[in-house]
């Protein structure tokens, strides 16, 4: 293989720091409960706060990350800021993530009380 050809099979810089930047905001407990919360509705900081029982600050500061990394986007009413998601792209990964294991898990294991059936997607358990 010369280096020619190689060098066309090389994902981009600024793609992979992306697809880092994508993974890093969703790693952390809290980023995600706040992108289900936005995944079925679009809520403002005040109402983050109540639904996840957090101070102003410690939501403030997560919707950040999450709007840097271009997950949640923003647009004023009145007086708030509404957050939305901005990428739903990312409803993809989180379902592929979320059902393939769980179908996996079915498989192995062969008795199944009703109050622990797992939802089909991602999406059943917003």
């Amino acid at each position: 293989m010369d280096s020619g050809s190689r060098k066309s099979e090389t994902i981009p810089l600024a793609t992979t720091n992306s697809s880092l930047e994508l993974f890093k905001a969703m790693s952390h407990p809290v980023r995600l409960q706040i992108y289900q919360l936005l995944a079925l509705k679009q809520h403002s900081v005040g109402n983050v706060c109540r639904l996840l029982n957090m101070k102003q600050h410690a939501v403030s500061q997560q919707l950040s990350l999450l709007r840097k990394a271009e997950i949640a986007g923003t647009r004023r009413s009145g007086r708030n800021v509404i957050y939305f998601v901005n990428n739903k792209r990312i409803l993809a990964i989180l379902d592929a993530c979320v059902s393939k294991p769980l179908e996996l898990r079915k498989k192995t294991v062969h008795v199944e009380s009703p109050s622990e059936k797992e939802p089909k997607s991602y999406r059943d358990r917003l």
